[in-house]
């Protein structure tokens, strides 16, 4: 496996010119992923074109989860 592939995020840090030691604020340790209740919220925001705390409102509802 090359490296691109190992780690495609310093490959095109590398070839934009960016300095190895200057990231700013995109870290593995600190990476936050979207859970399953946002994707669900944002695919109705986007669907619907409602706000988020209506197309979390409609989210729970649709999907069938809620607060519990």
């Amino acid at each position: 496996m090359t490296l691109r592939n190992k780690r495609p995020d310093r490959v095109l840090q590398h070839e934009a010119g960016a300095e190895p030691g200057c990231e700013e604020g995109s870290s593995s340790a600190t990476a936050r992923y979207a859970t399953f209740d946002e994707l669900q919220r944002r695919h109705v925001m986007r669907c619907c074109g409602v706000g988020g705390r209506h197309a979390k409102i409609i989210a729970g509802l649709f999907f069938g989860e809620g607060r519990k």
